[in-house]
């Protein structure tokens, strides 16, 4: 599910901006945070795809938090878009911060929307025949994403399954599989501690048995039969369905 973090010190506000935006996009995650720290400590831990920053007429919480986010390799291409009571640092936060978007305040309903729903459109035709690079043995291996069927981390490694091989294995050293989980974004799904799923191959999910079933050469056949762990099938019902 797509996540978004909203910096915004006036609640009224907040609530107004999180209504515009469930009529962009129904299914959405949304946090809202009036302090800076405690949202950049809450990104720093959970998957967020989009922020809304907000300066207030006390300071540059928004923009201050927008600098601390670019210079994490977690966050250095992640969509923001800033909010400001005055444009006097709009060429600023374009250059230095590549913000996608610069709101003068006050902000109009329909630009706002129109705004934000270029981004969630962008992600998901991204998505289509997007690929991860991933640093192994001293090499660097391409993994289409439409390939990849399934992947679960073991002792000696994390072992990458695609239709009928192994696509790859990489050092468990190398990628915690939070980090993988992280990487991959909405089109996979967690099922239990060790495995990731592609959601496009999943034929069925059994919650009574806990088992999700995946179809790689038919669609109304099960080839692969997956066990979920008991804390996911929760989330699993969440994502899927």
């Amino acid at each position: 599910m797509y996540s978004l973090l909203i910096l915004e010190r006036d609640k009224d506000k907040a609530g107004k901006y999180m209504k515009w935006i469930s009529e962009v996009k129904k299914k959405l995650h949304t946090v809202h945070f009036t302090d800076e720290e405690q949202a950049y400590a809450y990104a720093m831990v959970n998957k967020v795809d989009l922020f809304i920053l907000s300066d207030s007429a006390e300071g540059s919480a928004g923009y201050d938090l927008a600098e601390k986010l670019r210079k994490t390799k977690r966050f250095d291409m992640t969509f923001i878009v800033l909010i400001s009571d005055g444009a006097n640092r709009e060429l600023e936060a374009y250059r230095a911060l590549k913000c996608y978007h610069y709101f003068t305040e006050p902000v109009e309903q329909e630009e706002f929307k129109a705004v934000l729903s270029k981004p969630f459109k962008y992600r998901i035709e991204e998505s289509r025949n997007a690929y991860i690079k991933l640093n192994h043995s001293n090499k660097t291996s391409r993994v289409k994403l439409d390939n990849l069927v399934w992947l679960k981390i073991e002792e000696k490694g994390i072992t990458m399954h695609g239709k009928k091989a192994i696509l790859l294995t990489v050092g468990a050293h190398n990628y915690a599989l939070d980090d993988l989980e992280e990487i991959l974004g909405d089109g996979f799904m967690r099922i239990r501690q060790s495995i990731i799923v592609n959601k496009e191959y999943i034929h069925c999910v059994d919650y009574t048995n806990q088992l999700v079933h995946l179809s790689v050469s038919n669609r109304h056949k099960s080839d692969i039969v997956l066990k979920m762990g008991v804390t996911y099938v929760k989330k699993v019902k969440e994502q899927w369905g």
